[in-house]
C-alpha cells in the first residue's frame, strides 16, 4: 500500500460518509478522469446458471440486470479450469505455462508483472477485495488488500467468508474527499464454491437442473443449496454496484463480471469447465443489451483494461485488447483459444495432462498419458513409469485425441478424431497446438517428456496425504520419490 493510500484509507475509517459527491468524471487539469474498474469474480460457477445464458430460474438477478445494461460474451474462455491458475491468468495476461501457475495452489514465477504493477504505473489504486488465491506477494503488491470477513447472516445459509463491503465503502468515501484517484477493484467472492449452504431460500421444485446432471430428488436438494450459494455471491455483487451508485462512480466505472471456471468440468478441457460467463458494462461506450460470439481469452482482459486506461500494454502478453468489440467497432477477436489440464497437484493427484485448442467451430484435445501412449513409452526410471501407469489407469477409456464440432455438438459428446472426413481439420489444429506448446515453452512440446510435478508434500504423487484423497497408493510407491527432482517448485513466499 503506498503512503497516499494508507493516509486515504485511514481517513475513511475515521470520517463519516457524506451523502454528497462530485461526479466521477470531473475534469482534472483539463482532462477527464480515466475510467475506474470493478472486476467481480464468482468462484466455481458454470455460465448455464445465469439468466443471460438461458437459465429460467436464475439465482443471479443482478448479473441479469448487468447483462441488460452491457455486453454479454458467449465465447469467453479461461485457460485452465482451476481456481488459482485461472485467476493468475486473468491478472497476468499470460497462459498458465508462461506465468508459472499451472497447478492449483501454486504461484506465478518470481519477477512476473501483473495488473498491480501495470495499473499502479498508470497511477491507479489496485485493490483486492475478498478472496486472493494468488501468490507470491511480490507479484501481487495490491495497493490495498481488503481481507474477507467471517460468514455473516443466517447460520447455515452463509457458509463462506463474506466480501468486506464496508471496507470498500470506506475507501470510496475517503477517495472522493481527496483527488479521486482512479481505481481497479478486484472483487473476488468466495461463493458459490463449497461448502454449500444447508439452509436455503430455494425450494427443490424451483431450481433448474442443468444438462450436466440427472434429474432426481437428491440432485434437486443439492441444486437448491447451490442456488443459495449463487444468490449469496449475487447479493455481494448487488451491494458493490450499489456502492458505485452511492458514491456517484457508476458513470465512470467499467464493470466486468466473470466466473473463474465452471463447477462442472473443473480440472478438464471441456467447455463446461473453460467456457466462462463474461459480462461488461461501460456506460456511454458499450451499447446496452448487446451480445457477441467473438472468441475471447482470459489473457485478453488485462490488455483490454490497459487499453481502456490509456496505458501501454507490454509486448510479451498472450492476450490482446478487445476494446474495439466494446466500442462496436469489431465483431471478431481471437481465431483460437487454448486450454491446459494438469491433474497433478490436486486432491486426487495423478499423471494425466492434456492440452486444447478451440476455434468457434472446432475443439481439438490432446491427452498425453493415455493407456495407448503408455504402451509406446520406454522409461528407464521404473518408479516414474509406475506413476505414469497409475495416471493412465484413472482414465482407461479416454483416447489420445478428441475432436468436436462445438457448433453442432456443444455438449462435446461425439468425438470426430477417428472420422476420415475430419482428418484435415484434426491435422491442422494438432499442428497449431504443437506450435503453441513450443511458443509457451510447455514441457509437453516433447511428448516423451512427462515430468512429475509437485506443489507441496500432501499433494505429492508418492504421498497423497490430503484427507479427501481417494487414490489408492501402493505401499511400495509410498515416499518413493524422495530425492526426485520435481519439475515445478512453489516459490518460497
Amino acid at each position: 500500500m503506498n503512503n497516499f493510500s494508507v493516509k486515504t484509507f485511514a481517513l475513511a475509517l475515521a470520517l463519516a460518509v457524506s451523502p454528497f459527491a462530485m461526479p466521477a468524471s470531473v475534469a482534472v487539469e483539463g482532462k477527464a478522469n480515466p475510467p475506474n474498474f470493478l472486476i467481480f469474480i464468482a468462484d466455481d460457477l458454470n455460465k448455464e446458471y445465469y439468466g443471460c445464458y438461458g437459465n429460467k430460474n436464475t439465482a443471479a438477478p443482478t448479473v441479469s440486470r448487468l447483462a441488460k445494461e452491457g455486453m454479454v460474451f458467449d465465447n469467453a474462455f479461461t485457460g485452465q479450469a482451476i481456481c488459482a491458475t485461472s485467476r493468475s491468468m486473468l491478472y497476468t495476461g499470460k497462459y498458465p505455462l508462461r506465468n508459472g501457475s499451472f497447478m492449483n495452489h501454486t504461484a506465478v514465477y518470481r519477477g512476473t508483472r501483473t495488473v498491480c504493477h501495470y495499473l499502479q504505473d498508470a497511477d491507479y489504486d489496485v485493490i483486492l477485495c475478498g478472496k486472493s488465491h494468488v501468490k507470491p506477494r511480490s507479484a501481487f503488491p495490491w495497493t490495498i488488500e481488503m481481507r474477507a470477513d467471517e460468514p455473516v447472516g443466517v447460520p447455515g445459509m452463509y457458509t463462506r467468508p463474506a466480501m468486506p463491503v464496508d471496507k470498500l465503502d470506506a475507501y470510496f468515501a475517503a477517495n472522493r474527499k481527496q483527488d479521486q484517484r482512479p481505481f481497479c477493484v478486484m472483487a473476488s467472492s468466495y461463493y458459490p464454491h463449497g461448502e454449500h449452504p444447508k439452509k436455503t431460500s430455494f425450494s427443490a421444485d424451483s431450481v433448474e437442473v442443468t444438462r450436466f446432471q440427472k434429474d432426481s430428488a437428491k440432485t434437486r436438494e443439492r441444486e437448491s443449496q447451490f442456488s443459495q450459494a449463487i444468490k449469496n455471491s449475487d447479493d455481494e455483487f448487488a451491494k458493490l454496484l450499489a456502492l458505485l451508485e452511492k458514491h456517484r462512480l457508476s458513470d465512470n466505472t467499467v464493470v466486468i463480471y466473470v466466473s473463474d471456471h465452471g463447477r462442472f468440468g473443473k480440472w478438464s478441457l471441456y467447455d463446461r469447465g473453460l467456457n466462462v460467463p463474461l459480462v461488461v458494462r461501460w456506460p456511454g461506450v458499450v451499447k446496452a443489451g448487446t451480445r457477441t460470439d467473438a472468441l475471447i481469452s482470459f489473457a485478453d482482459v488485462l490488455p483490454t483494461m490497459l487499453d481502456i486506461a490509456g496505458a501501454q500494454s507490454p509486448n510479451d502478453l498472450d492476450g490482446k485488447s478487445f476494446k474495439p468489440l466494446l466500442q462496436g467497432l469489431a465483431d471478431t477477436h481471437q481465431d483460437h483459444v487454448y486450454g491446459v489440464m494438469t491433474n497433478q497437484g490436486i486432491i486426487n493427484a495423478h499423471v494425466f495432462p492434456g492440452r486444447m485448442i478451440r476455434t468457434k467451430q472446432y475443439k481439438y484435445i490432446r491427452n498425453y498419458n493415455t493407456t495407448e501412449a503408455i504402451k509406446r513409452k520406454e522409461v528407464a526410471n521404473t518408479k516414474h513409469i509406475a506413476f505414469l501407469r497409475m495416471g493412465a489407469q484413472q482414465h482407461p477409456d479416454v483416447p489420445e485425441e478428441e475432436l468436436y464440432d462445438v457448433r453442432t455438438d456443444p455438449a462435446e459428446q461425439n468425438n470426430l478424431a477417428a472420422d476420415p472426413a475430419y482428418s484435415a481439420v484434426k491435422t491442422k489444429l494438432g499442428n497449431q497446438l504443437q506450435q503453441w506448446l513450443v511458443a509457451q515453452n510447455d514441457f509437453l512440446k516433447d511428448e516423451n517428456a512427462m515430468p512429475l510435478l509437485a506443489t507441496n508434500r500432501q499433494y505429492r504423487l508418492d504421498v497423497l496425504s490430503h484427507p479427501k484423497n481417494r487414490v489408492d497408493l501402493p505401499a511400495e510407491l509410498k515416499n518413493s520419490l524422495d530425492g526426485y527432482k520435481f519439475y515445478h517448485h512453489q516459490p518460497n513466499e
